[in-house]
């Protein structure tokens, strides 16, 4: 018999274990496989210049940095510490604490960037654009990089995600 909480969350008896059990396959795929890297012509995120799913790194085109490609890592890294539902559950957390604590102290509603760069994870991935460090397995096609860390194929216009 279902309890109250799963109907709601998960809509019925079985779907709390269906969801784990994607959540174990998706944490495998994360460990046991290399990070691939895909290239895309853009981003649908305004100002986004790489984003980390499940085993997947996509970079855009012009946006490629070695610091861009370090922070998604860290997020990809995330996942194999976390979870990627761990992961979804510590952003969608962090993201209403930060809300509701930014709106009580400023009286205002946030701008989502306000959120975005008070977050953990990402004070996390920031950290490691800035720190250096090994960047993990990847496979993917990587342009190759100046001495200053920028793209020979793309902008050049600095790291960032």
């Amino acid at each position: 018999m279902s309890t109250c909480l799963e109907l709601l969350l998960f809509g019925g008896e079985g779907s709390f274990w269906a969801l784990l059990g994607v959540n174990g396959l998706m944490w495998a795929w994360v460990l046991l496989r290399p990070t691939r890297v895909v290239r895309v012509s853009r981003l649908h995120v305004r100002g986004a210049r790489g984003l980390a799913l499940p085993g997947w790194i996509l970079l855009a085109d012009g946006g490629f940095s070695e610091a861009a490609l370090r922070h998604e890592f860290t997020h990809i890294r995330q996942m194999q510490r976390w979870s990627p539902l761990g992961v979804a559950l510590l952003l969608g957390g962090g993201y209403a604490w930060l809300f509701c604590r930014f709106a009580w102290a400023h009286r205002r509603l946030p701008r989502f960037v306000e959120l975005y760069m008070q977050h953990p994870l990402e004070r996390e991935a920031f950290r490691a654009m800035d720190e250096g460090g090994e960047i993990g397995l990847l496979i993917g096609e990587i342009p190759a990089m100046t001495r200053d860390g920028r793209s020979r194929e793309g902008s050049g216009r600095g790291a960032g995600c």
